[in-house]
């Protein structure tokens, strides 16, 4: 189940499953996950999580839902050095940004660039980090070598 797009300043319904679908279908490239904090009361939740990557780098995710009025996130990509490599969020101090409040921060050539994000879609997240996987890469020298 995909998390619905949060656009326009909506909220996004999320429900705790989606992060397990989403540790499953990219299995492959995860060594380890954590739910540090999980509260939910009604429509409003908050959750902490963070996965940890074969090649060392670690996700930090933070959502906060509240009810139908308020979705904030962060997600945090980090190399195992502790090294920025990518950070969504829709914190509002980016207002120049066309897909503001959603942008996302990341590391061009050794300097942080806030560039257009499409928002707080974890799976567009995954996504992303697979794409820049070295396992992935692998793999898809193995197809187009095998295929």
């Amino acid at each position: 189940m995909p998390i619905p797009p949060c656009n326009g300043g909506k909220a996004a319904f999320w429900n705790f499953n989606v992060l397990l679908e989403l540790i499953e279908k990219y299995r492959n490239i995860i060594t380890s996950w954590e739910i540090q904090a999980y509260d939910q009361d009604g429509p409003n939740f908050r959750l902490k999580a963070q996965v940890l990557f074969h090649d060392g780098s670690l996700l930090h995710i933070k959502q906060i839902v509240l009810g139908e009025t308020a979705f904030k996130y962060a997600y945090h990509w980090q190399s195992k050095t502790g090294i920025l490599l990518c950070r969504w969020d829709n914190a509002p101090h980016w207002p120049n940004i066309a897909t503001y409040p959603h942008h996302k921060h990341m590391l061009r050539e050794n300097s942080e660039t806030v560039i257009e994000s499409l928002g707080g879609d974890l799976s567009l997240v995954f996504a992303e980090i697979a794409a820049m996987s070295p396992s992935n890469a692998d793999r898809q020298g193995e197809r187009s070598e095998g295929g």
